[in-house]
């Protein structure tokens, strides 16, 4: 698919070759050394963009990003868009929902800040196991689901 194609372009690594085995998300991401040469870097907990806060942190409005491949375009990736080839789509990089927000405070004059909890091929129940795991540190969590959890039904629409 586009998403992995275009992973791919960027870090110079195959998409298995950033694939870790989760005990209960199946898989995140990792900062593989054989890709050292990428231009990419996965956070403390597997996933695109900065590092997970440890506590809620009372001076920002913390907003978690969730889904697949999708909603992992929404938020902060990995990637490092002054050192991306020319011929990648930077479009696959921009920090949607963070650009947009970058000039609004949070009700009560908080700066907002994004953190992607999404990764491709994720689907319920990845995205409530991820709230619970971490759903303490932020002030929102959003939930862009859809296709992947469609999908899964359309498949078993077709037997006999």
């Amino acid at each position: 698919n586009n998403y992995k194609l275009e992973l791919e372009n960027i870090t110079e690594c195959a998409y298995k070759d950033s694939l870790f085995p989760h005990p209960y998300l199946s898989f995140v991401h990792w900062n593989n050394p054989k890709c050292k040469d990428s231009h990419k870097k996965f956070n403390n907990f597997g996933f695109g963009g900065p590092d997970f806060p440890s506590t809620n942190e009372k001076e920002y409005f913390d907003i978690l990003i969730l889904g697949g491949s999708v909603a992992a375009q929404f938020g902060p990736n990995f990637c490092d868009l002054n050192k991306i080839k020319k011929t990648s789509n930077k479009n696959f990089c921009v920090d949607f929902l963070g650009n947009e927000l970058s000039n609004f405070r949070s009700i009560d004059d908080k700066p907002i800040r994004i953190f992607n909890g999404a990764i491709g091929a994720y689907r319920q129940p990845k995205q409530l196991i991820i709230t619970h795991m971490f759903g303490h540190l932020f002030d929102l969590v959003i939930s862009l689901e859809g296709y992947n959890e469609h999908n899964v039904f359309r498949k078993n629409e077709h037997k006999s």
